[in-house]
This record gives structure tokens, C-alpha cells and sequence, in this order.
């Protein structure tokens, strides 16, 4: 699913309680394949919305922890 989609489309939503509310909230995760061919996340990450900021923030954050 996720492989076919293109950075264009607006990432998966999931359901949160924020402050007695339910709301959607944009979630996206990455996965990384270590040599062995095991996966594993290396990040997740849900906020308000999909947009440029969120997805730099979330790339930001990996770099920082030496994944970039």
C-alpha cells in the first residue's frame, strides 16, 4: 500500500484524543532494512496535518539522531 503511493497523497490518519476531543491526526513512520535484512522503525511520528513543515520536522529529527 504505502509503496505505491506517491509523496504527493496525504500520509495515513489515525484517530486521537487531543484535550477531550477526537480528531484525526497525520501519522507517518520510517522503516529501515539493517544489513541482515531485518526491518525496523527508525521514526514515527503523528501531528495535526501532513503538510511541508511536518514532514521537514520528522526528517530533521531523524538527521539529528545520525540517520541522514
Amino acid at each position: 500500500m504505502v509503496r505505491s503511493r506517491t509523496c504527493s497523497q496525504t500520509p495515513p490518519t489515525s484517530k486521537a484524543r487531543v484535550q477531550g476531543r477526537v480528531v484525526l491526526r497525520a501519522v507517518i513512520i520510517a522503516r529501515g532494512i539493517r544489513q541482515d535484512g531485518a526491518r525496523e522503525v527508525l521514526g514515527l511520528r503523528a501531528g495535526d496535518s501532513g503538510n511541508a513543515v511536518f514532514w521537514a520536522e520528522f526528517f530533521r529529527s531523524l538527521k539529528e539522531r545520525g540517520l541522514g
